[in-house]
């Protein structure tokens, strides 16, 4: 059965209506500003703002097409095997179904200590096999997005984060690409890479991407000066033990 595709010209009551229905379930005029700016809907603002408060996470997201707003909830955010891009409505049909343009998660932190001191340890959301674009994931990484889509989310959580995948099919990240960031409760909107990349060095946080957009692998390939350490990290990920000590972000041994 085909999905319905609503006419363009009801997103803006659709978003509206959304918007009422956020603000009525506890979200803020803040949440609903930066669902406006990013694409998300105010009310997955709201969850995963609350959720990040709860469980003392920073979780970034990079952020789907500004006009994909009033679907959520309409359809079905973007799988990966939906190769079609969105069009200007931020929906794009594949096979007889609409989809709605999708959450890209990028990155998953564990927070911990004051604010003026705060430390971030990495959840590793992806395959436990390094570069797999599908497999088990941690246990830790499954119960966190688990715990996130089952919380109310209207858009759920569709794949691991880019980040973490250790693979040269890893698109990297565009110019024109746009990204909100939630810390402990507080959510940031970062209207472009710059500011994204701003953001994880604010926080000394590794940014795995070089000037052109390109990715430069995991952070558990580096080590505690941030070089990379035994060789090409696409060579390595996902590779028997091959003698080549790696370290993890914290400078700790790791076997690929």
């Amino acid at each position: 059965m085909v999905d319905l595709w609503i006419p363009a010209s009801s997103g803006p009551a659709l978003a509206a209506q959304k918007a009422r229905l956020a603000l009525e379930t506890g979200a803020s005029e803040r949440d609903v500003d930066l669902a406006i700016a990013s694409g998300f809907d105010p009310r997955d603002v709201h969850t995963i703002r609350s959720y990040s408060e709860t469980k003392s996470l920073l979780l970034v997201f990079r952020c789907p097409k500004a006009s994909a707003r009033p679907w959520h909830g309409e359809y079905a955010p973007k799988v990966g095997a939906v190769a079609t891009k969105s069009d200007a409505s931020g929906r794009a049909a594949h096979k007889g179904r609409i989809y709605v343009s999708d959450y890209d998660l990028m990155s998953v932190w564990r927070v911990s200590g004051p604010l003026t001191g705060r430390s971030y340890q990495k959840i590793f959301v992806t395959a436990l096999q390094r570069g797999a674009k599908r497999g088990a994931w941690s246990a830790e990484a499954r119960d966190t997005v688990r715990g996130l889509n089952a919380s109310g989310m209207v858009s759920r959580i569709q794949h691991g984060a880019q980040d973490d995948w250790a693979s040269a099919s890893n698109r990297g990240i565009d110019a024109s690409d746009r990204f909100l960031a939630f810390e402990v409760g507080q959510a940031w909107y970062l209207p472009s890479t710059a500011d994204c990349e701003r953001f994880y060095r604010s926080r000394a946080l590794r940014w795995p991407y070089a000037k052109d957009g390109s990715y430069t692998g995991p952070d558990e390939l580096y080590g505690p000066t941030g070089k990379p350490i035994g060789g090409d990290w696409a060579q390595k990920a996902g590779a028997p033990t091959n003698g080549i000590v790696l370290l993890d972000g914290h400078g700790r041994p790791i076997d690929i």
